[in-house]
């Protein structure tokens, strides 16, 4: 209980980690493996877009899947105490 307990606090919090205020949406789409993103339903800045047209968008937008931050990272990067907010890229 207390490690599901961990994991959904980490999870709930991790698309606002270390994001500006003045930021859009005050939070970020992470980067996560095609079949983890399926569970994930990881669309925080577009929230009523279906989740199965990120990938387009973000390519229409000429976004790189490399300038989103990686999922497990992002979430490894709360355990690591409190960091200068900008280091995040």
């Amino acid at each position: 209980m207390f490690a599901r307990g961990l994991w959904l606090s980490i999870a709930d919090n991790l698309p606002h980690y270390r994001v500006a205020l003045d930021e859009p949406g005050r939070a970020r789409d992470l980067r996560v493996p095609r079949v983890i993103g399926v569970m994930l339903m990881n669309h925080h800045l577009h929230p009523t877009m279906p989740w199965t047209t990120l990938p387009q968008l973000a390519r229409d937008r000429g976004e790189a899947a490399s300038q989103r931050p990686a999922y497990f990272r992002a979430a490894l990067r709360q355990l690591c105490g409190l960091q200068p907010r900008n280091r995040m890229h």
